[in-house]
């Protein structure tokens, strides 16, 4: 529900930005951060805290392990004989002598911040050495000062990595979030969740050259006055629609088709004389169809024209089925409308934009703060089960928490990341690997800081090496990885056994070199 109604507010073009670099990865850190937390707050903090190093350890490794080599597997392409990943109709038959994903530049500069943000550890780790033979009480005591100095260098870095995340967002070149975005409006759109002008208007009139927000320019093209981002991502929505009954691929509709379009984009017009006005817009060079360029033109221009009306005739309109992401639009498998009925929810039926966008901040923030409520009653209880399992089975806390905990955190951004590779393009790939990444900088900061805080304020001890050089060591060879210019499926078998290395590191690290 967290995730649900934070990504409502990507629908929303002033916020945008900030929800996409900054709100989902904090909100998807939530659970684990709540299990941490609660895994040292109870009566038996020191014990149950393996518990919460046992997620945190888990969530961070399987995040980086199993989710990423099955990226590597869904984006495989042929690589040609140069190492150059070939993302194109003959590439993705994967009929190659070497198979895998490419690398481009900002996976690498993810794999060198994820490893920044580790440092963080050793902060607490490298005192830790030095104190094994000592009590609990004496460890706590003598690592206090430590703990309150990783507390703030976990929020120095987690500052820093989000201002990073929305500099970046405002330099439209976040392409996490932007993709994000792009996914979310058509799903909603499809879901009849919001009009096509709701999702489009402002952000369209906002990006044009600094007119004010409904001022128009005669004879002036308003997608011509466009930033080059924002026509990216309005093209690849719109792209979308038109792909849908395209079928043939011939880049061109006719009349009906068009009418079908703009039903579908919850915009149906009741009289056919309104769809010929339209057609007659839209078709520039007046040869009785409409291209992909035309229709992108000279539909952001009737968002911006007609944005502001009323639509009363948003009454009852047909579904269309879900999508998973705007590139699914390249393969449509058919071009018909769903048979399935369905309608407008009430409270946005006949509503203009402005109030189209007022009604989604108030049910996402309505939704996110249910969510968080749910998350923040379920975790005490989860973190007692989590310790009752190990108890009862005889299996140390820690190796449970390990293996359960990510499972019941961390499934959305394992679907999430396997789903955007499965799109095979380099931009995709790219967007699901870094999404990863991020995952992890926010345990190493986020959830980190959370462990500091209870270490200094409840006079915990952090005696956890064997479980930190695993968490370090997953990490590093990620990053590793990340550096390559290619990964193929030799880098996915060993991005997947990583994840159980790790866990059998840990366990011959306590029992058969005594470490802690």
């Amino acid at each position: 529900m967290i995730s649900d109604g934070s990504e409502l507010l990507l629908l929303v073009p002033s916020l945008a930005g900030v929800v996409g670099s900054c709100v989902l990865p904090i909100l998807g850190a939530v659970p684990d951060g709540m299990i941490v937390l609660f895994s040292g707050t109870g009566p038996n903090a020191q014990e149950q805290l393996n518990v919460g190093v046992g997620a945190l350890a888990g969530s961070t490794i399987m995040l980086l392990t199993i989710p990423w080599a099955l990226s590597i597997y869904a984006g495989r392409v042929n690589i040609d004989s140069n190492g150059v990943p070939q993302y194109n109709k003959a590439g993705r038959k994967m009929d190659g002598k070497v198979v895998g994903v490419g690398n481009d530049t900002s996976v690498r500069i993810g794999g060198s911040i994820m490893m920044i943000t580790s440092v963080s550890y050793l902060l607490l780790q490298v005192p830790a050495l030095f104190m094994e033979n000592d009590s609990i009480e004496e460890v706590a005591e003598g690592e206090k000062m430590f703990a309150a100095l990783g507390f703030f260098l976990c929020v120095f870095l987690f500052v820093g990595y989000i201002i990073y995340q929305y500099l970046q967002s405002q330099q439209d070149a976040h392409d996490v979030s932007d993709m994000k975005r792009e996914t979310n409006i058509i799903n909603q759109i499809n879901k009849k969740q919001i009009t096509l002008k709701g999702a489009l208007f402002h952000e369209i009139t906002q990006a044009s050259s600094g007119k004010s927000e409904y001022e128009a320019v005669e004879g002036d093209r308003v997608w011509d006055r466009l930033p080059k981002a924002t026509k990216e991502r309005v093209g690849n929505i719109l792209k979308y629609f038109y792909r849908q009954f395209d079928g043939n691929k011939s880049n061109s509709i006719d009349k009906d088709e068009l009418g079908k379009i703009f039903q579908r984009m919850n915009e149906p017009n009741k009289k056919q004389s309104d769809i010929d006005s339209i057609f007659s817009f839209i078709d520039t060079d007046h040869d009785g169809k409409i291209s992909l360029e035309e229709f992108i033109v000279g539909t952001v221009q009737f968002v911006s024209d007609h944005g502001n009306e009323i639509n009363q005739e948003l009454k009852k309109i047909k579904l269309s089925p879900d999508v998973e992401s705007v590139e699914d639009a390249t393969n449509p498998e058919d071009g018909d409308e769903s048979d399935d009925d369905g309608e407008m929810p009430e409270d946005l039926v006949g509503l203009d934009v402005e109030e189209q966008q007022r009604r989604l901040l108030m049910r996402s923030f309505q939704t996110m703060a249910l969510g968080t409520f749910l998350v923040v009653v379920f975790s005490d209880p989860m973190t007692d089960v989590l310790g009752d399992i190990g108890r009862r089975s005889g299996v140390p806390a820690f190796y449970v928490s390990f293996v359960l905990a990510p499972v019941a955190s961390n499934a959305s951004e394992l679907l999430a990341s396997y789903n955007y590779s499965s799109k095979k393009t380099r931009r995709s790939i790219s967007i699901g690997l870094q999404a990863l990444q991020g995952a992890a900088c926010m345990n190493n900061t986020f959830c980190l800081a959370i462990f500091m805080g209870l270490i200094y304020f409840k006079g915990l001890a952090w005696r956890y090496t064997a479980e930190t050089i695993s968490i370090i060591v997953g990490q590093f060879a990620v990053a590793l990885f990340s550096c390559q210019k290619n990964q193929t499926l030799m880098t996915m078998f060993l991005a997947l056994m990583t994840y159980p290395g790790c866990l059998i590191l840990v366990y011959v690290l306590e029992n058969h070199f005594g470490l802690d």
